[in-house]
């Protein structure tokens, strides 16, 4: 239950105006200005594939190669067994890497079950991107993943994960 109140009130400092509002006067001083971050819709029955290296399970992609290798881990479970193991890779989604950068977070390396939320934030000066993943965590693992793409940037992106825990009675 502490744990609970703790997160609530994180998430209420975090999201009061003036903090991630894009309004001047947050505690740093710098004003932010929220980036929209847009859903790849995805197929529900894609997963990474076994032996991926969850040392880093989020990241970015900023060209064709870097998704294509990305891709390359991602499987189609409703395949056949043998598809699974030495099939191609399913159909990638389109990105117009000129316009897009794409972010990814994949559910196993943070132990999720699924994103609750994503949020992205930079400061007003044009200075690096902050982006937050609330992670929610139940009774089953998920070796799903997601994608969202936000405008085009070379810059910095920092990740923060939030962790949410299902509360369970007696």
């Amino acid at each position: 239950m502490r744990m609970r109140f703790l997160l609530i009130a994180i998430i209420l400092i975090v999201s009061a105006p003036g903090v991630c509002a894009g309004e001047a006067g947050t505690a740093t001083g710098a004003s932010l200005e929220k980036v929209p971050v847009e859903e790849i819709a995805g197929d529900t029955d894609l997963r990474i594939k076994e032996g991926f290296d969850y040392s880093e399970y989020y990241g970015v992609i900023r060209s064709e190669a870097e998704f294509e290798r990305f891709w390359a881990n991602v499987i189609d479970i409703r395949s056949g067994f043998l598809k699974r193991l030495f099939g191609a890779p399913p159909e990638r989604p389109e990105v117009d890497f000129n316009r897009y950068t794409v972010i990814w977070f994949a559910h196993r390396g943070a132990n999720a079950s699924f994103v609750r939320s994503i949020g992205a934030v930079r400061a007003g000066d044009g200075g690096r991107l902050s982006v937050t993943v609330t992670a929610y965590h139940s009774d089953f693992g998920s070796d799903g993943f997601d994608l969202w793409k936000i405008p085009r940037t070379d810059g910095e992106i920092v990740f923060s994960v939030v962790h949410e825990y299902e509360e369970r009675g007696p």
